[in-house]
């Protein structure tokens, strides 16, 4: 009886334990337990997810009075100003289809929230599908794994794994704005004692499987097959396998023996000036699998002008006038051309037989685009300089019908730019970055985020002939500010100021808007050759940048060293563990490298605050200084203050030595202004500033300066406003001696006008090098 009793017991298995807890008889109070708080937690999370989304229509609502108070509504593109950032967070958040009239409020506002539970529903639908997909690729790679132990030799054991990434196709922007998910799993593969990995699509693992399983199952069933793998590399799993022929070649299903192109990543134009007589030249980024800026491709495109489809077409019409123009342009023939220049700021690790590719309207093939191969440039300083020019043009004749205007409004011009991990040369062993690469990878990431600008000043007085002309600008060895204006006393005087980006500038695409304001006071007269030559330099945001980024790299070493002590404390260390130990080590140990190149940097590198070794054009102060946006590198949509009306101002507390002490700064108000060369007029007494120095002629052994306040209106990478200074130096003169009439006689060169400063426009700080590594 009792042994009848304990066979009962054994046979109590997994089954009969859950339905004893999960069953409805009993009215398990455990069960009831977390079923109430299971409801608590969901009605929680919708009260929550309303309350956000009430918070969100009234942030958008504000938004929209906004642009209404300003003369605009939604479907208008936004013109010149401060610009409000979309309330709905990311770029791929856009406006809810429908328009959005005075009233009734409440039928604006039914649909805005029927809007926002469609999205969440299509959020849901995709999660759902990416989801089944992950775990279907998890499936298929603890398959791969499994065969791989059991034919593979440890010591170079390839394994697979599962991560996600966004594929070329959806990198387009009618994948985004389809609300859909954009990323799909890949298989990461990767051999022990072999850099970098590969990247395998769920399909190509498929494929790969079918002969993992052959070659399994003839394993266990002894079978020798004819065709063997002995040209597959030593370590491999079927190397193991037992070979009868060494004349037959069999390609190892394990890993691509032959390293193909990487994609570096796409580059969208948007087509929308083909409707204007205008030309689109812009630095396009290209967006890696990642989401993430991978280099800068110049490309140019325009409608080359002809009679048939520009003869009822006037410059002058505005931009919102687009829709009418485009129509006006159906069932005619234009010509689109497109240019592309150059790539530059490409990852090193890709830089190598980089190439582009791209399709244009209703084209079925691919357009393949080779970089312009230089003799006398080594492949060593291509690669270094991560810069390949393409100069490649071709036109393409389009009928204009309602599908081109469909493609051109919902579409891009998406061109794909492939690179090569390799260069041709085969390595030995593991490659490992030294402190200069690691350094030269550290300038890499600042320069994406920079961007220098310039601010040139120039006085004009009038001549014998009633006309504005720029006076002469004479240089000083104790000048520091480019050199002096020369101003005859008691003349009427204009101001002129203006902006441009250096063309060799790379990295961070900076808009400039317009030119809000210009000033110029703080004056102050010193002796000549004194020990402390005054400037436009100033240091207070490149402290700025300095504080964050050690504070940055404090939080990381903090990480670090737990995961180094976490992994320390493990006995028996797996390979993973014990590379992933080796990873976070070399990581730790180039903090401090990293440290100091920030804080000691190399002359002429990109990272702000480096010396200038260099001879500054004519005109040109020597010392740089930085300027810092501090902006969100995730959402740059530009954050505002307290007051939402109140735009973010960088560098207004920027100020120059002897600024706050000196005289006041007076507005000069601007009587003309170039918005295409970015250039203000100004009119200028100087006797409104209280300051004798400017009304009487100065002596030779005295240097008069004067700082130039300029406000300026970003329109990218977001809308906000700079204050740039420009300390100038001036010289008061009576009238022209005649020992300067003879030498302008014999010299006979063309004088100096201008006086200007190069800044450093830093966005924010770049991404670590553990997690550019990373990804």
């Amino acid at each position: 009886m009792t042994q009848s009793v304990m066979d009962e017991s054994v046979l109590f298995d997994y089954d009969d334990a859950w339905h004893e807890v999960n069953g409805d008889g009993g009215g398990n109070p455990i069960s009831t337990a977390v079923d109430q708080y299971m409801e608590q937690v969901t009605l929680k999370h919708q009260e929550d997810k309303q309350a956000a989304l009430e918070r969100q229509y009234e942030a958008f609502e504000r938004y929209i009075q906004n642009l209404t108070a300003g003369g605009f509504t939604p479907s208008t593109p936004m013109t010149p100003g401060y610009g409000f950032g979309t309330p709905l967070g990311t770029p791929g958040t856009a406006l809810p289809p429908f328009p959005f009239p005075a009233n009734p409020k409440q039928m604006v506002r039914s649909k805005f929230f029927y809007w926002a539970q469609r999205k969440e529903e299509m959020f849901a639908e995709s999660l759902k599908r990416l989801k089944s997909d992950v775990i279907r690729a998890n499936a298929l790679t603890r398959e791969a794994n499994m065969i791989s132990r059991e034919l593979g030799n440890t010591r170079r054991q390839t394994t697979y794994d599962v991560t996600l990434q966004i594929p070329a196709a959806n990198l387009r922007p009618s994948k985004i704005k389809a609300g859909t998910f954009v990323c799909e799993p890949v298989i990461v593969v990767r051999r022990s004692g072999m850099s970098g990995s590969q990247l395998w699509t769920v399909a190509q693992l498929e494929n790969k499987l079918i002969d993992m399983r052959e070659m399994y199952n003839d394993k266990l069933n002894g079978v020798i097959r004819e065709s063997s793998c002995a040209s597959s590399p030593e370590g491999s799993p079927s190397h193991s396998v037992p070979q009868s022929s060494l004349d037959e070649v069999m390609i190892d299903p394990f890993f691509e023996s032959q390293e193909h192109h990487n994609l570096i990543g796409v580059a969208n134009v948007f087509l929308e000036v083909l409707f204007h007589d205008m030309k689109l030249d812009y630095q396009v980024p290209i967006i890696s699998h990642q989401g993430e800026v991978a280099g800068r491709l110049h490309v140019q495109i325009y409608r080359v002008p002809n009679c048939e489809s520009d003869v009822i077409q006037s410059p002058e019409r505005e931009y919102g006038e687009g829709l009418e123009r485009a129509e006006s342009l159906l069932g005619k023939v234009i010509t689109c051309r497109v240019r592309i220049k150059k790539a530059s700021s490409l990852p090193e690790s890709l830089s190598h037989f980089v190439f582009c590719q791209y399709s244009f309207f209703n084209l079925t093939e691919m357009l393949v685009v080779a970089p312009v191969f230089d003799p006398t440039q080594t492949s060593e300083s291509q690669t270094q300089a991560a810069t390949f020019v393409f100069d490649h043009e071709k036109d393409f004749k389009v009928v204009v019908t309602e599908e081109f205007l469909e493609y051109v409004q919902d579409d891009a011009l998406s061109i794909e730019v492939w690179g090569h991990r390799s260069g041709g040369v085969t390595e030995v062993g593991e490659p490992r970055l030294d402190a200069e690469e690691k350094n030269k990878s550290l300038q890499a990431r600042w320069s994406e985020v920079s961007r220098r600008l310039e601010l040139w000043t120039e006085f004009r007085e009038l001549n014998e002939t009633g006309q504005w002309i720029p006076v002469e600008v004479r240089q000083q060895d104790d000048v520091a500010t480019g050199g002096v204006h020369q101003l005859k006393q008691g003349q009427q005087r204009r101001l002129v100021v203006g902006l441009s980006l250096p063309q060799h500038g790379a990295g961070l695409p900076l808009g400039i808007d317009t030119i809000t304001s210009v000033s110029i006071g703080c004056v102050c007269v010193c002796e000549a050759g004194q020990q402390r030559m005054l400037d436009s330099y100033q240091e207070e945001d490149l402290e700025r940048i300095r504080a964050q980024w050690t504070l940055a790299l404090q939080s990381r070493q903090k990480y670090l060293e737990q995961q180094l002590d976490s992994l320390s404390s493990i006995s028996s260390k797996s390979e993973a563990e014990l590379e992933r130990e080796h990873s976070l080590m070399g990581q730790w140990v180039s903090l401090t490298e990293e440290r100091t190149a920030v804080s000691i940097p190399a002359p002429n590198s990109d990272i702000p605050g480096a010396p200038c070794d260099w001879i500054p054009p004519p005109g040109v102060e020597e010392h740089v200084p930085v300027l810092f946006l501090d902006l969100n590198s995730d959402d740059m949509t530009g954050e505002m203050t307290s007051d939402e009306n109140t735009p973010r101002i960088a560098g207004l507390h920027s100020f120059l030595p002897k600024e706050e002490s000196g005289g006041p700064l007076v507005m000069l108000p601007i009587v003309h202004f170039d918005d295409k060369e970015l250039i203000a007029t100004c009119s200028w007494d100087s006797s409104i500033h209280d300051q004798p120095a400017l009304n009487v002629p100065s002596s030779s052994n005295e240097r008069v300066y004067a700082i130039v306040k300029v406000g300026v209106r970003l329109s990218h990478p977001c809308s906000m406003e700079l204050v740039l200074r420009k300390r100038v130096c001036l010289n008061i003169y009576k009238k022209a001696s005649l020992t300067d009439r003879i030498r302008k006689r014999i010299v006979g060169a063309d004088p100096l006008h201008r006086t200007a400063v190069y800044y450093d426009v830093v966005a924010h700080l770049p991404k670590v090098g553990w997690v550019t590594c990373g990804n």
